[in-house]
């Protein structure tokens, strides 16, 4: 909205790959101009018009409760959380086209991610004190939302709670 061109509380950080409109052989995405509503017809054209009404149809990484909803498969490729409800699974899908979250470089380095979780979990079962201390240290540093792709090591690692040690690193208070 250009009378919001300003305004700081519209903007949303971006990488060039989530926010430019990009076709590679196999996917294709990019915000672009997109701005998907559950309403359409509660779309704001003037400065005028009521924005509170707009009901954004895709994940906001501001609201502490979307980023649960994003959940990630064996490849690395993006899914809604199992506990998704349809309106849910929808904000998802469009949060994965629009940003490009499904490109296959990204989905990599999450499989990356994923094998390098398995890697420390199996340290945690079976090493030795000071290997298992080691271990906790990389999945708590793995899991920290200041690092790269924290989020796919969150939804890889909670597949391991049934451990004490993970369930005491995913839930350290």
């Amino acid at each position: 909205y250009w009378w919001l061109a300003f305004d700081w509380e519209n903007y949303r950080c971006a990488c060039t790959l989530c926010n430019s409109r990009r076709n590679f052989e196999d996917t294709e995405g990019g915000k672009a101009c997109k701005f998907p509503l559950i309403d359409p017809d509660t779309r704001a054209y003037l400065p005028t018009d009521e924005l509170s009404s707009e009901t954004p149809d895709f994940l906001d990484p501001f609201d502490p409760d979307d980023f649960k909803l994003l959940w990630f498969d064996s490849d690395g490729l993006p899914e809604p959380s199992p506990v998704c409800t349809e309106e849910q699974k929808r904000k998802v899908k469009n949060s994965v086209d629009i940003f490009h979250l499904h490109a296959q470089k990204i989905s990599r380095k999450r499989n990356k991610i994923r094998l390098e979780i398995k890697r420390h979990v199996d340290i945690l079962e079976n090493g030795d004190a000071m290997a298992v201390r080691g271990a906790k240290s990389m999945l708590l540093k793995m899991i920290r939302d200041t690092e790269m792709l924290s989020r796919a090591a969150c939804v890889y690692l909670s597949n391991y709670r049934y451990l004490p040690a993970v369930k005491d690193i995913l839930n350290p208070y």
